[in-house]
């Protein structure tokens, strides 16, 4: 690493040829050095969750690779864990604000080394910010110490429109989910 974060990544393709390109620092945080030295933002008291899985050999492409949608897959995967480990799970926020998902509004990665078949991968995921209405998360794809992939999301809590149920629309976030979130704990 350079002193301005930039390292070199192959780009791997279903053909034979590896290319080297520059990698710059994380576009998608505020905290692009902390982005660029691979260092988690986890910090004690916080609420972050760690999601585990297997590559299977369904989620790769010709070349052992994993194919990129997974990791999309895998995010939502990821924030639906983080939600149960703070103590939000699906059926309190429907029952309590009328909560029917966490849609998308913005999505991004940034890819430094792929992933294969069997591979055991851990995705650290905290949100990073949080708006009025808006919730951006980063997730940080591990193959042991090893960052493969950095990711983030924008997500709103969707609720049925009132004026048309087949919309949804974007709901305040309450102080005790935003607690939950930030903290780790919905009660605080």
């Amino acid at each position: 690493m350079g002193d301005n974060g930039a390292g070199r990544a192959r780009i791997f393709s279903a053909a034979p040829t590896v290319t080297e390109v520059d990698l710059k620092p994380s576009l998608f945080f505020p905290d692009a050095a902390a982005a660029a030295g691979f260092e988690s933002k986890r910090q004690s008291g916080t609420g972050y969750s760690i999601y585990r899985l297997t590559v299977q050999f369904g989620d790769c492409d010709p070349a052992n690779i994993v194919f990129y949608p997974n990791y999309y897959r895998w995010f939502d995967a990821a924030t639906h864990h983080l939600c149960t480990a703070v103590g939000l799970d699906w059926i309190s926020l429907r029952d309590q604000y009328g909560v029917v998902g966490l849609p998308l509004v913005e999505t991004g990665a940034s890819y430094r080394q792929p992933a294969s078949f069997g591979d055991q991968l851990e995705i650290e995921s905290h949100v990073v910010e949080c708006g009025r209405k808006t919730l951006r998360l980063r997730h940080l794809v591990r193959r042991g110490e090893t960052l493969l992939v950095e990711g983030f999301e924008v997500r709103v809590l969707g609720a049925r429109h009132p004026d048309d149920p087949q919309r949804l629309r974007a709901l305040e976030i309450p102080e005790k989910i935003r607690n939950a979130l930030i903290e780790g704990s919905p009660s605080k």
